[in-house]
């Protein structure tokens, strides 16, 4: 079976946290971005990508050392792209083996940040079936509503 994947997306502060917890509430299973970004750059493959690319300074104790690593992305530019280009295609490797596993759900929400548009909405929507943004503008509420009220009438 191939469940629908519904994405949760929008800036930073915008609520996504929030639809999410309301649909794992109703017992859907949710993908977070970033948090599973965190995680993967802990395994052995990704942390020495980061380090090819970033020097042992980034290192402590062994360790990815995230507020340097934070310093570095947030003041250069060039080092954000490196890095995204590193992470990103393993959480998109992640998300797809994550769907495999959850495969017997007819429903999966993926939250995952915009920041700086650095998705546009073509590229969104071809990840997901349904669309729910946070805009910070219109209720959230209504939009989650909406959103089962769709899928739960196919």
């Amino acid at each position: 079976m191939n469940p629908k994947l519904i994405g949760i997306t929008g800036g930073i502060g915008s609520g996504k946290s929030t639809v999410s917890e309301i649909f794992k509430h109703l017992g859907y299973k949710i993908y977070n971005s970033d948090l599973r970004a965190k995680e993967l750059i802990k395994e052995p493959d990704i942390k020495d990508k980061l380090v090819n690319a970033f020097g042992d300074k980034i290192l402590k104790n062994d360790t990815l050392d995230k507020e340097l690593l934070s310093e570095i992305i947030f003041e250069n530019k060039s080092a954000l792209k490196k890095i995204n280009s590193i992470v990103h295609p393993e959480v998109k490797k992640d998300f797809k083996n994550w769907v495999k596993e959850n495969s017997n759900n007819k429903i999966l929400f993926k939250e995952s940040a915009i920041i700086d548009n650095q998705i546009d909405e073509k590229e969104a929507t071809k990840q997901a079936d349904i669309i729910i943004e946070n805009d910070q503008k219109n209720m959230l509420l209504p939009k989650v509503i909406k959103c089962l009220d769709k899928l739960l009438k196919e």
